[in-house]
């Protein structure tokens, strides 16, 4: 299909961004799954630095889905409101998928990881010159009881991805708009 935008068309209707926009979040909840996979079995999965990658693995998708959704659902132009509904529905799509992948990958798999988190975060707030040893202690206990579980950590996913996808979304949203040709009267 050709990238030239469509003529001026008041009546055109627009296709519904959902399917592209689930299809989409589940082929870049797929891609990080795989990297988080990769990072468990080589021993990186509370490497800082590397878990980086994962975010240009989000908006690489982002950016391919939402210009693959202009060029073959609306013709090869796209407001820069639908370009941000395409890509932050898909971040919150793969988000959701991602964080099932999350609780079953902390509850049943990757129990250590949890363990090694908890135990960077302990050193962390004891190692902060800030926080009192008794306050270190009583946030951990909190961070023990409702911050490192499976489900916390999924929830929380969401609900970081969701933030992350709006923000990136904004970037990808102006990258990819292309407006339609007006007539001049």
């Amino acid at each position: 299909m050709s990238n030239e935008p469509l003529p001026y068309n008041p009546e055109r209707q627009i296709p519904s961004v959902t399917k592209p926009a689930l299809r989409m979040g589940a082929m870049i909840a797929l891609m990080l799954i795989i990297y988080t996979l990769i990072l468990y079995i080589t021993g990186n999965a509370n490497n800082r630095y590397v878990n980086w990658i994962s975010y240009a693995l989000m908006i690489t998708g982002l950016w391919l889905g939402t210009k693959n959704y202009r060029d073959e659902q609306l013709g090869g132009t796209i407001t820069f409101g639908q370009a941000y509904k395409m890509s932050f529905l898909t971040s919150f799509f793969s988000a959701l998928i991602f964080a099932v992948f999350l609780y079953i990958y902390f509850k049943f798999l990757a129990r250590d990881v949890m363990q090694e988190m908890k135990t960077i975060s302990e050193q962390d707030l004891l190692d902060n010159p800030d926080i009192s040893e008794d306050q270190a202690e009583m946030m951990m206990n909190i961070f023990n009881n409702y911050v490192f579980i499976p489900f916390s950590l999924a929830f929380t996913s969401i609900l970081s991805f969701s933030f992350l996808g709006a923000l990136l979304s904004l970037l990808v949203a102006g990258m990819v708009q292309r407006k339609t040709e007006t007539p001049t009267v």
